[in-house]
């Protein structure tokens, strides 16, 4: 019996952007790990703008709208993605340290700067110390995912 030519995958645009790497002492990444990152970025500060154009978060917060989980979580995905690019000789054990302890850090940071913008009554905001930790465990699930979207797509 003769055997059937299998068929070649097709080459798409998206396994171009992969193939083409840009590893230095700097960077360890590839092109569309980049326009991903550029995607998320542009991704959250509209996200940001419209929830406070829309007057979406409140104060307080409508419960059934917590605008604010999701900016966030969309944030701590682009800032440990942006994060991600860089070379830090990524192996297998400490490689999820970096965006778990990133967006924890990050998250602690924005939830003290909440709260001082709130005590120089420069803004009227919502904020209760559960809401601040609700929003750090929020960043860190972000990071976690940005973690898991950079190892399948950057090989």
């Amino acid at each position: 019996m003769e055997e059937e030519p299998q068929e070649q995958a097709k080459w798409t645009w998206i396994d171009a952007m992969r193939s083409k790497v840009l590893k230095n002492r700097i960077l360890d990444t590839n092109l569309l790990w980049v326009l991903i990152c550029l995607f998320l970025g542009i991704a959250s500060l509209l996200f940001h703008f419209l929830a406070i154009a829309f007057d979406l978060y409140g104060n307080p917060p409508h419960p059934d709208l917590r605008i604010d989980v999701y900016t966030h979580s969309v944030s701590s995905i682009a800032v440990v993605a942006i994060f991600l690019n860089f070379n830090f000789g990524k192996n297998r054990r400490t490689y999820w340290t970096i965006p778990i302890v990133l967006a924890f850090v990050l998250g602690v940071v924005w939830e003290l700067f909440e709260e001082a913008v709130i005590r120089l009554e420069i803004v009227n905001f919502y904020n209760t110390f559960w809401n601040a930790v609700q929003d750090v465990y929020i960043d860190v699930l972000g990071g976690i995912a940005a973690g898991f979207i950079v190892d399948e797509v950057v090989p």
